[in-house]
C-alpha cells in the first residue's frame, strides 16, 4: 500500500513561487538602493535620448504648445543625464529655429 503523506506541488505553483520571490527581491532592491541605480545595473534608462527630444519638440511646434515646448525633460546626451527643454541649442539646431518662446 502506498500512502502519500504530503500534498504534491504542481509545476505551475512552483513557477509562481519563484516569480514571486524574484519580484519581491527586485522591489526590495529598488526601494533600498534607488530605482535609478537598479535600472542602471540592468542598463534600463529612465530618460530618452536627444533624437526623441527633437521629435517631441517638433510636435510641440506643430501644435503651438508652449507648455510642452518649455517643459524641461530628462534626456541622455552622450551617456550623461541632462534636463533640457526645446530651447537648448542642440535641439533648436535640429528644429531649424522656432517661433515659440518660453515665458521668463
Amino acid at each position: 500500500m502506498n500512502e502519500k503523506r504530503g500534498q504534491e506541488l504542481s509545476i505551475g505553483t512552483l513557477i509562481l513561487i519563484v516569480l514571486g520571490i524574484i519580484v519581491l527581491v527586485l522591489l526590495v532592491l529598488g526601494f533600498s538602493i534607488g530605482w535609478d541605480n537598479l535600472f542602471s545595473k540592468f542598463r534600463i534608462t529612465s530618460g530618452s535620448d536627444l533624437s526623441a527630444m527633437v521629435a517631441s519638440c517638433k510636435v510641440a511646434v506643430a501644435t503651438d504648445s508652449t507648455i510642452d515646448f518649455c517643459q524641461k525633460k530628462k534626456v541622455r546626451v552622450d551617456g550623461k543625464p541632462e534636463e533640457i527643454n526645446c530651447l537648448d541649442d542642440r535641439v533648436l539646431r535640429e528644429l531649424g529655429g522656432s517661433k515659440l518662446t518660453c515665458p521668463a
